[in-house]
């Protein structure tokens, strides 16, 4: 497996906190996921 990354810039107005509720909900309705999530200090 390749180490890959990308950025993506949120539109004005959007927090990374919208953007991580929004990934959360759809792993885990959408995908029978267990979801955990921790602050960091990079955001």
């Amino acid at each position: 497996m390749a180490n890959e990354s990308r950025v993506f810039r949120l539109p004005a107005g959007m927090s990374t906190q919208v953007v991580a509720n929004a990934v959360s909900s759809f792993l885990s309705s959408a995908k029978g996921m267990e979801v955990q999530s921790a602050e960091t200090t990079e955001g």
